[in-house]
């Protein structure tokens, strides 16, 4: 159930900064730290919170995906424009997921899991 919220919230964060403004403002990347962070703290196991991390971005990723290519309509645009908009819609989503702010949320979840082991 964990997994899911943390999906849920990571997708929810990133698809708003990317479909608003094309990124992720300050304020987004800590508030998905901070859910990757309470995520690890419930879970409370390293290995199942880097698991579940593992799980739920790679599905985060393909909501965003989802989410980016459907918007793109056949109706207005030709199949070449169609194309070039799916790739630059692509090129934001890795641009603003990696490295730096996977590497922070991987750290949040992996710091809030010895949190949580400790404090059970």
């Amino acid at each position: 159930m964990t997994s899911i919220a943390w999906t849920v919230g990571l997708s929810s964060v990133y698809a708003e900064a990317l479909f608003t403004r094309g990124y992720a403002m300050w304020y987004e990347q800590g508030l998905a730290i901070g859910i990757c962070f309470v995520a690890g703290a419930l879970i409370g196991d390293i290995g199942r919170s880097l698991a579940g991390f593992i799980a739920s971005i790679i599905t985060t990723f393909v909501i965003l995906i989802f989410l980016a290519t459907e918007s793109v309509s056949v109706a207005y645009l030709s199949p070449t424009g169609v194309a070039i908009m799916q790739r630059v819609l692509l090129i934001a989503i890795f641009r603003e997921t990696f490295p730096f702010p996977t590497i922070l949320s991987i750290a949040a979840s992996l710091i809030g899991s010895m949190v949580g082991e400790r404090s059970a």
